[in-house]
């Protein structure tokens, strides 16, 4: 069986120590490394190549979210989960804009986290419940181009939209889709173009809005 390689980013050796016998107990997740603070992470996640990154938001160094802008953009194929203290559905909504997959506070139970790992490893996004409701609240609240004046989306600009409001990477979209990584980056362009959107909170609350996610307000996770 595969497992999922996640790897830890914390400046608490203890904490860390917690979660990963936490999740070393699940027989799907391998920890494969740890790091102290968000340079050292960066470091070890090019070396590493996780499937997953527990990520806490305030590390010595660098801060979480500056290490999930980075990281989104040069390891694509590593999802990045935050595991903070911060309760609040702004820091949740940051760190979703910068490239992260997840959010959880530290309270949470290991089941949570592992919960959470799995969802963002087939490419869904997964929020802790408590800042779910005041996050989608901002997504939808979000302002966007009226839906009168934005370009009509093919077929298949339509699909690639519904799964890009999902959480899916353009590489899962391409290999789900069978076409190229190149051609889906291609869409997207013209998605944007044609709807007069600039981020993915932008997209999510237009897909919400056309019935492409089917359920998410029931569960608060794209």
């Amino acid at each position: 069986m595969h497992k999922i390689r996640v790897m830890l980013a914390d400046d608490h050796p203890m904490f860390r120590e917690g979660v990963r016998r936490s999740l070393e107990e699940q027989p799907d997740i391998e920890v494969v490394g740890e790091a102290s603070d968000g340079r050292e992470a960066i470091t070890m996640a090019h070396k590493l190549k996780p499937d997953v990154l527990l990520l806490d938001v305030a590390m010595p160094e660098m801060r979480g979210i500056e290490v999930a802008r980075k990281l989104s953009s040069e390891l694509p194929g590593t999802k990045l989960v935050a595991l903070t203290v911060y309760d609040d559905a702004e820091c949740a909504r940051r760190f979703i804009q910068a490239g992260g997959f997840g959010f959880i506070v530290k309270r949470a139970g290991g089941m949570e986290i592992s919960t959470a790992i799995r969802r963002v490893h087939t490419g869904h996004v997964h929020i802790f419940a408590d800042q779910a409701s005041q996050l989608w609240h901002d997504i939808l609240s979000d302002k966007v181009v009226p839906p009168q004046k934005q370009g009509k989306l093919s077929k298949r600009e339509t699909q690639i939209l519904a799964l890009i409001a999902q959480g899916y990477t353009n590489q899962r979209i391409a290999d789900s889709l069978c076409i190229s990584h190149r051609t889906v980056e291609t869409h997207r362009t013209r998605i944007t173009a044609k709807l007069g959107l600039k981020n993915r909170a932008q997209l999510v609350r237009y897909a919400l809005e056309n019935n492409l996610i089917p359920n998410a307000d029931d569960e608060f996770m794209l």
